[in-house]
This record gives C-alpha cells, sequence and structure tokens, in this order.
C-alpha cells in the first residue's frame, strides 16, 4: 500500500538520521512524532483540499432542482455499486475547465471530484464513463496519496518555493521508461472503465473531448495546486505541450489502447 511505503521511509530515514545525530533513544522519539505528524497529515488533508477547492457533496437534496446532476447521481450509484466501492461520494467544483479526480483509498471514505465544466463538455455515458475511470483509480490504490500530495502542493505554492522546485523538475532528465511507468496506471483505470461500460469508444471519445477542452482554458486553482494537474484525468497543461506534437500525447496513447481493447 502507498501509505505503508510512506511510512517506512519515514521509519528509516527518522530513525537513520537520529541515531547519527542523537542516539537510538532520541532517534525512536523523532520517528514516532514523524508517525504521527504523517497519520494526521493523512486524515485532514482530503478536508484541506476539498475546503480549498470550494467542493460541495452531490447529495440528494443538493441536486434536486437540476435534472442533469440528478440523472448522474443516479447513474453514478450505479456505477459505485458495480466497482463495489459502497464509501465512495461525488463532489463538484464551479469551475469551467471539464476535469475529473479522485481522492482516498478502496477501503473506508473516498471521493470522486468533478467540475461543471464536465458536465458541459461531455454525453451522460461519457461522464459515467469518466466515473468509472476514476473508480479504477480508487480501486487499485492509485489515489490514496492524491490528497497529501495536493496539500503538500498547496503550501509549496503559498510559500514562494514553486519557482525553484519548477526549475529543478526542467532539469531532470525525461526517460521513456519513467513515462511508461507514469501512464501505465491510466492504462489500467481506462481498462476499468471499458469493462464496466463494455464499450471502451465510450471514454476513447471522452478523452479526446477533455484533451480538447483543457488546451482552450485556464483555471486558477491550478496555479495554486500545480500537482492538481497530474491527478486529473487529463492533464491539462501536458495536454497544452503536446498540441503541436500529438506522437507525444499521453492521451492519444490511451486512446488508441482503448481502441484496441475494443478490438
Amino acid at each position: 500500500m502507498p501509505l505503508v511505503r510512506v511510512y517506512l521511509f519515514v521509519v528509516v530515514s527518522c530513525m537513520l538520521a537520529g541515531w547519527f545525530l542523537a542516539g537510538p533513544l532520541i532517534a525512536t522519539g523523532i520517528t514516532l512524532l514523524a508517525c504521527l505528524i504523517v497519520l494526521i497529515w493523512y486524515i485532514v488533508s482530503t478536508d484541506m483540499v476539498l475546503t480549498d477547492l470550494q467542493a460541495r457533496h452531490m447529495t440528494d437534496a443538493f441536486v434536486t432542482d437540476q435534472k442533469i446532476y440528478r440523472l448522474f447521481l443516479g447513474d453514478a450509484r450505479q456505477i459505485k455499486a458495480m466497482s463495489g466501492l459502497p464509501g465512495v461520494r461525488f463532489y463538484l467544483i464551479d469551475t469551467h475547465v471539464p476535469i475529473a479526480f479522485s481522492l482516498g483509498a478502496r477501503q473506508g471514505p473516498s471521493q470522486i471530484i468533478l467540475t461543471s465544466g464536465l458536465f458541459k463538455t461531455l454525453t451522460r455515458s461519457e461522464i459515467a464513463a469518466v466515473v468509472g475511470h476514476e473508480m479504477g483509480h480508487l480501486r487499485a490504490g492509485d489515489s490514496m496519496l492524491n490528497a497529501m500530495r495536493l496539500s503538500l502542493s498547496m503550501m509549496v505554492s503559498r510559500s514562494g518555493f514553486r519557482p525553484a522546485i519548477r526549475t529543478i523538475q526542467r532539469m531532470m532528465p525525461k526517460s521513456a521508461l519513467i513515462n511508461r511507468l507514469l501512464i501505465r496506471p491510466e492504462c489500467r483505470a481506462d481498462a476499468f472503465s471499458a469493462t464496466l461500460c463494455k464499450d471502451a469508444t465510450i471514454l476513447a471519445s471522452a478523452l479526446k473531448k477533455l484533451e480538447r477542452g483543457v488546451r482552450a482554458v485556464h483555471w486558477s486553482a491550478l496555479d495554486k495546486l500545480p500537482f492538481l494537474a497530474a491527478v486529473t484525468i487529463v492533464d491539462p497543461f501536458s495536454a497544452q505541450k503536446t498540441y503541436d506534437r500529438p506522437e507525444h500525447s499521453k492521451t492519444a496513447h490511451r486512446v488508441a489502447e482503448l481502441y484496441r481493447l475494443e478490438l
């Protein structure tokens, strides 16, 4: 599990640092304190992100007067039952940027967040396919640390260190192996959605529309939480960069994989 790996890293690094600096007793105390901080961070990070993005919980009372959201909630509950994830809750962010992402783990409460722009861009069946994709991430555990990453991204942006971090990212070498590892969870979630919908071309159509949609708009939250782009179903930054070089588009690769599944 991703959280277990985080704890393992914290324990090993704190024990080694504390041991060399102050001895075993102080090292143990530092390690326990660090583990407690990670646990608290994991618990509160989801509420931090949802509050910062002004996400609203999509309940029956919330969608009463809005037919499109009422239909969505019915479809989403069916997909939730098919996925075996009863703890998933759905949230809406009012922005024209058409994206979706998920927070949480397979066990326990988890969230799928969609934007109002998504409902203006996709058809009803395509939105259901997007929900299926995010369910695939939750089942695989891909979204377990997303809230922690987003809250860290938020704190880094507000601290003023983001330009330095961006410079370091540009200097890091790009590897085809790394790109394949990064796209593998997306392809796995795409395949899960195709299985739920019994038609891979629905999500393929949605991905193509979303890539075109995110190229044409800008969302201020991407400045505050730059990591947000990396957890959405289509990365807005990547979509903009690949406009003139479609052969490097991760979305195009995913669409091709979906068509291959359909065949």
